[in-house]
């Protein structure tokens, strides 16, 4: 039976039933009707059950992501938790900080230069000797050459110290 005749048929198989002519035509068309309505009708019932299936896989992906957003809302809340304790973290070192540079400032302004600057020729001259003692073993001796590196590193900060002194 065709699709866009089916309403023709209908009208053709309820003509038949009302003047009860049913003939053996008739009766073939009612059955073909009913065949293609019971193929339609199980078409249906499939494609429901697809849509079924579909909408449980749906569901069920929903689920997952309101799973998932709510366990990044929870990682969320952590994260912010954690960042407010950083933050009071961060101002009480700044805290701490301010409180030791005062110190720092305060101790620095009871040195006299000149003992600083009796230091660091102090440490120039050992650097020197752990310089010829470099030199004069085989220059693989890393003990020695530390010393030197550290004799410097100290002249460079109080140096340092000197100029900040000195600009103040």
């Amino acid at each position: 039976m065709k699709e866009n005749s089916r309403e023709e048929d209908i009208e053709e198989l309820k003509r038949f039933l009302y003047r009860d002519e049913l003939t053996q035509y008739g009766k073939r068309k009612l059955i073909n009707y009913y065949e293609q309505q019971e193929k339609d009708y199980k078409r249906v019932l499939k494609e429901n059950e697809l849509l079924r299936k579909d909408i449980e896989g749906w569901k069920k992906y929903c689920e997952e992501i309101e799973k998932d957003q709510t366990e990044m809302s929870n990682k969320n809340c952590e994260l912010e938790f954690e960042v407010e304790k950083l933050q009071k973290e961060n101002e009480e070192l700044k805290a701490d900080n301010y409180e030791l540079n005062n110190r720092i400032n305060d101790l620095l302004d009871n040195i006299s230069v000149q003992k600083v600057k009796d230091r660091i020729e102090k440490y120039k001259k050992l650097s020197d000797k752990f310089y010829v003692k470099f030199l004069e073993s085989d220059r693989y001796n890393t003990d020695i050459r530390e010393k030197g590196i550290k004799c410097d590193a100290i002249i460079l900060a109080l140096e340092e110290l000197i100029e900040e002194r000195e600009e103040k």
